[in-house]
């Protein structure tokens, strides 16, 4: 553990880096000394003193391992050339157990496009929270490429019959045949070369990568090419996408492929200490899946854990308070008490705690993060309808609490003002929610009005909603993390050509919009539209206005019609048709234009504070 713990100080500390040593000792636990002017970290394990290391950093030099934006995952409050010294020894326990972390849908988010410097930072500090089991999915699809082509068969049908990588893990699982496939083998070897060094990096920290095994299933695009005894039996359609096949184990061709695949994963991982079935549910609390960018959790039940088995998150990039509350539950050997707690926070991510630092988040704890059950959805990545409907299976239509409590918080925040770029996220993604939220009280208000033919009471519903959409718009675009042309960007840098650049592209659209290239039923549509919905600055102002806009007007030109409704013969998944009438067919045809000619702009917001002021002064009845 010593070589990646020195190489973390050295990345992101380099002035404090020679202070501090390792030891290791027969210890249960972990301590931290002082002695002759260094800083000793002792432990019984690799896990143990890297839990020393932060639990010193954070108490001592304000770290923060809590996401804060891009360029931002690791921050320090102490600017000075030597770290203090521990007035007394810092001691904790860290008893023999799993502390598992991700899970197969961590993979349809953020870290399926990040890049290898993006992944040293998150293992690094996965390493520091105590984790010592990872789940590794990168890397799988170069192995798996690598056994089909043992079996004689053309790249262009190996490629044919695989998904883009946001869609990967449901294809390990079964769900479905290929969505959009890979066209270059190039970056399939990228990717296990990738997977490759993250093993590494996570075997370093002493955490075990958990890889997955031979899933026994294949595309429809292999039936009559696959041959020498093989058997595909057709699986049952989920959510009317294009079934994919399993292979019979039975026959002679199962065995031949599972042991080709296990070779190719061995030369490529080294021994692999455990394998994950993809028909495995995995234990452990996740957050919001598919990267929904919603505040949301219970941060009390969070507090009170300790010593948990797992934190399976889908997206690290997101709720960065509540993701630190659970990773530091793996390790932790009492409850934390939350007030204090807050505090702690609040001086390693603003580097204050003054008043409204903690009354912010002390709000933040008693609404967003005082939730259980399903999150709600995005009332501005909904697709219209006129009655709330879950944006993404698994949403709950409605909120617990008011957009009041939010713009309060991002008023308190305001008055911080802080340099810290973890202030500057959180002020963005509070204020975020609070237009969102107080969007959906504009819908209800100007739903209420068409309702009553009461015209003024719809206009000023309907303005209201699209002012509020516009200025979230406005300011995520502020904030780098929060817009669609960085997202892009980032997801063209795993390509290796310029036809696998525009592919991918297209997948990160088609991800938060359709969802998928098949899944078309005849009746029923695209089932899982929104799936993986997102509030992204260009994103909000392209897709989701353009909609909002057109049914808006919609709505107008049939005002005051006695008989006139929306709705749907089939609400499949508790939505609205994806095409169950005349208007949102034009609606699907308006989508999959925008997916065709859709060009990022990259076009950078003003300052975060300024416009978040003016944002707040302007909906003043709420923000005071």
């Amino acid at each position: 553990m010593t070589q990646p713990a020195q190489e973390f100080l050295q990345r992101h500390c380099p002035k404090w880096a020679s202070q501090i040593l390792f030891e290791q000792i027969e210890i249960p636990g972990w301590e931290v000394i002082a002695a002759g002017g260094d800083i000793i970290v002792r432990g019984g394990s690799p896990s143990a003193r890297a839990v020393g290391l932060r639990r010193f950093l954070e108490e001592y030099a304000g770290m923060s391992l809590a996401y804060a934006g891009t360029g931002a995952r690791v921050t320090f409050t102490l600017r000075v050339k030597k770290l203090p010294l521990p007035f007394t020894p810092l001691r904790g326990a860290l008893p023999e157990q799993k502390r598992a972390c991700f899970g197969p849908m961590t993979y349809t988010g953020s870290p399926c496009w990040w890049d290898w410097e993006r992944w040293r930072d998150e293992i690094d500090i996965l390493g520091l929270y105590g984790v010592n089991e990872a789940l590794l999915l990168i890397g799988s699809e170069y192995a798996w490429f690598q056994s089909m082509r043992g079996e004689a068969i053309g790249t262009d049908y190996i490629l044919g019959g695989m998904s883009a990588p946001p869609f990967w893990p449901r294809q390990l699982q079964g769900k479905f045949d290929s969505i959009l496939p890979p066209v270059d083998p190039m970056y399939l070897k990228s990717r296990g070369q990738m997977g490759r060094a993250i093993a590494e990096r996570l075997r370093a920290w002493g955490i075990t990568p958990v890889l997955p095994a031979f899933p026994g299933t294949a595309s429809g695009s292999l039936l009559g090419v696959l041959r020498n005894g093989a058997r595909l039996v057709p699986q049952p359609i989920w959510n009317g996408y294009k079934h994919i096949y399993r292979i019979d184990p039975s026959c002679a061709a199962y065995a031949r492929l599972k042991e080709a695949y296990e070779t190719q994963m061995a030369q490529l991982f080294g021994e692999i200490e455990r394998w994950w079935d993809p028909g495995e549910e995995l234990d452990g609390y996740a957050l919001p899946f598919e990267g929904r960018t919603v505040l949301h959790g219970n941060a009390e039940a969070a507090a009170a854990l300790t010593q948990a088995a797992a934190c399976r998150v889908d997206e690290p990039e997101s709720n960065p308070l509540l993701y630190t509350l659970h990773m530091e539950a793996l390790s932790r050997d009492k409850p934390a008490d939350l007030e204090s707690w807050l505090r702690g926070y609040a001086r390693r991510r603003y580097g204050s705690d003054q008043t409204e630092a903690i009354a912010a988040l002390r709000l933040l704890c008693s609404t967003a993060y005082a939730q259980e059950g399903p999150a709600p959805g995005s009332v501005f990545a909904m697709r219209p309808a006129m009655s709330l409907e879950p944006t993404g299976t698994g949403d709950a239509a409605e909120a617990n609490y008011n957009s009041l409590s939010l713009f309060q918080c991002a008023n308190l925040l305001l008055r911080v003002k802080s340099d810290m770029p973890g202030w500057h996220y959180d002020l963005c993604d509070v204020l975020r929610q609070a237009l969102s939220a107080r969007a959906r009280e504009c819908f209800t208000r100007a739903m209420e009005g068409f309702a009553q033919r009461d015209s003024r009471v719809y206009e000023r519903g309907a303005n209201d909603f699209l002012g509020l959409l516009e200025d979230c718009d406005r300011l995520l675009r502020c904030e780098e993390a929060f817009r669609l042309d960085y997202h892009l960007a980032r997801a063209r840098s795993c390509a290796k050509m310029d036809a696998e650049r525009n592919n991918f592209e297209l997948v990160l659209l088609l991800q938060h919009s359709l969802y998928g290239a098949g899944g078309v039923h005849k009746k029923q549509g695209y089932q899982l539209h929104g799936q993986a919905w997102r509030e992204w600055s260009g994103l909000l102002g392209s897709l989701h206005m353009k909609r909002w806009r057109g049914f808006f007007s919609h709505l107008a030109a049939h005002f005051g019609e006695r008989r006139f409704s929306l709705e749907t013969k089939t609400h499949p998944l508790g939505r609205s048709a994806y095409a169950g009438n005349k208007f949102y067919e034009q609606m699907s045809e308006a989508e999959l234009d925008w997916m065709r000619n859709y060009m990022p702009t990259n076009e950078e917001g003003g300052d975060l504070y300024d416009t978040a002021l003016e944002i707040c002064r302007k909906y003043a009845e709420y923000a005071n």
